[in-house]
């Protein structure tokens, strides 16, 4: 930072390193190059690659979050983006450690896959949540689970579950509050 005037947070971005806070569209706006650092960390972020996915989704995801999908802890992921836009690592060395829901048997799950994974679509438009949610169960381990918080029954969502193999159960838990877990088919990693 510089002794002159106080800079608007956009300005003050440019001089900072990445931390846990960031939006991921706010990364990719600055460092456009670190796509491809995000894609080799987890496929999954392959799909930012579409400009369409990329600005409905990237908005509303931190580098907390991201990590925790990822199965890293956020300073593990800030790190890593700070390194590859050889940006200092301030940020990254004061955030707390956190990681993704711990497996519960004693070898992990394979690479890139989780056995336990919680989502919030609450509130967002259809077909918004589906998307999300089918999403996110392309990431979970054989045998892994998926926690959802909704604000309706997805109806919808339930023939697809079947047609796919899932288990899935909803409980209604107040007035527009579902909760619903969905586990996909195949023992658990071992």
């Amino acid at each position: 930072m510089t002794d002159g005037p106080a800079l608007a947070p956009a300005q003050r971005r440019a001089e900072e390193s990445i931390d846990p806070d960031w939006r991921i569209s706010d990364v990719l706006d600055r460092y456009p190059a670190l796509l491809e650092t995000l894609a080799g960390l987890y496929p999954g972020f392959n799909r930012l690659r579409n400009p369409v996915l990329r600005a409905l989704r990237a908005p509303r995801i931190s580098v907390a979050q991201a990590a925790r999908v990822a199965g890293m802890g956020p300073a593990e992921l800030c790190r890593a983006l700070n390194a590859a836009a050889g940006l200092p690592e301030d940020a990254a060395r004061d955030a707390p450690e956190e990681r993704a829901v711990a497996p519960t048997s004693p070898t992990p799950p394979p690479t890139g896959m989780a056995l336990a994974l919680e989502l919030d679509v609450s509130g967002l438009p259809p077909p918004e949540p589906m998307v999300k949610i089918l999403e996110a169960l392309e990431t979970l381990a054989p045998g892994g689970a998926l926690h959802v918080r909704h604000s309706r029954v997805p109806i919808y969502l339930y023939p697809r579950l079947d047609a796919m193999g899932y288990t899935h159960e909803t409980r209604e838990v107040g007035a527009e509050r579902v909760e619903l877990t969905i586990r996909k088919p195949g023992a658990a990693a071992r």
